[in-house]
């Protein structure tokens, strides 16, 4: 069994402004969040939220049952190999990224669920909220 219910790669503006909502609407508490940055100021904050926070992408994504890709597209090619550990019988994996097709991260099983950024407010919060109820 996982730990987290959601995970975060990535902890900048836009992640946070995710994890305030969904935390203020009781869609998720707290302590089922988790987000990597390699930035200290990034993971205060969202220490400051209350949530678990690591330089450790692949924990992030050991131990979550969804993993939402808030980063830079540049970042992506980075952390390849990390989410080559995904497992998508029991994962999902949500990207927030402008310009990022599906096709990079096709595989059999794979499921990947991208959000253009003129809906994040709600309709990002709606589909945690969804599946975290799974």
């Amino acid at each position: 069994m996982m730990k987290y219910e959601l995970g975060f790669i990535g902890a900048g503006n836009m992640a946070e402004a995710i994890v305030r909502a969904a935390i203020d609407k009781d869609i998720i508490r707290a302590t089922k969040i988790i987000a990597s940055d390699p930035s200290d100021e990034r993971r205060s904050a969202f220490a400051g939220l209350g949530t678990d926070v690591t330089t450790d992408g692949e924990h992030v994504i050991s131990e979550s049952q969804q993993v939402l890709l808030a980063i830079k597209p540049q970042t992506l090619e980075n952390i390849g190999p990390e989410l080559a550990a995904v497992n998508p019988t029991t994962q999902v994996i949500i990207s927030i990224m402008a310009g990022v097709t599906e096709t990079f991260f096709l595989r059999p099983g794979f499921v990947l669920v991208t959000i253009a950024a003129a809906f994040l407010a709600n309709a990002t919060l709606q589909l945690i909220g969804s599946l975290i109820f799974l």
